[in-house]
């Protein structure tokens, strides 16, 4: 698993620091589920004549969030504390992602930000990526 993808980063910090420090909290990012994913993998697989050799974007416009909205997602489920940076970010990225041509074929992500958020909560409650003690 990927533990410096931004959602993960920002639950990982708020279950382990009990703070999210943003920068540049406007920027936009779009998010899918793994189980999306698959889904969208399995909709190629049954249009296969239809969809090979084209490019599709997979995801869907309810999962377009700034980086400020993730984070009081994931307060909700932590209690953590947000701190709004007014420094720069290094990586400033904004994405804005037209999700239509895949909707053609019938798709749409099932699962939630927030479906996401809770599952990751429960695994960073034991599973820490970063520590250099075995703990008991």
């Amino acid at each position: 698993m990927r533990v410096d993808l931004l959602v993960n980063d920002f639950t990982y910090k708020a279950v382990n620091d009990r703070c999210i420090v943003l920068y540049d909290s406007q920027s936009k990012r779009t998010f899918l589920h793994i189980k999306d994913a698959i889904n969208a993998y399995i909709l190629t697989l049954n249009n296969l004549d239809d969809m090979c050799g084209k490019i599709f974007n997979v995801g869907d416009n309810s999962l377009n969030y700034s980086k400020g909205d993730i984070a009081k997602h994931i307060q909700k489920f932590t209690g953590c504390k947000i701190i709004d940076s007014d420094m720069d970010d290094f990586d400033v990225r904004n994405f804005i992602i037209s999700f239509e041509k895949i909707r053609r074929f019938g798709y749409s992500a099932q699962f939630t930000l927030d479906d996401g958020i809770s599952e990751l909560v429960k695994l960073f409650k034991f599973y820490k990526p970063f520590a250099t003690y075995k703990t008991i």
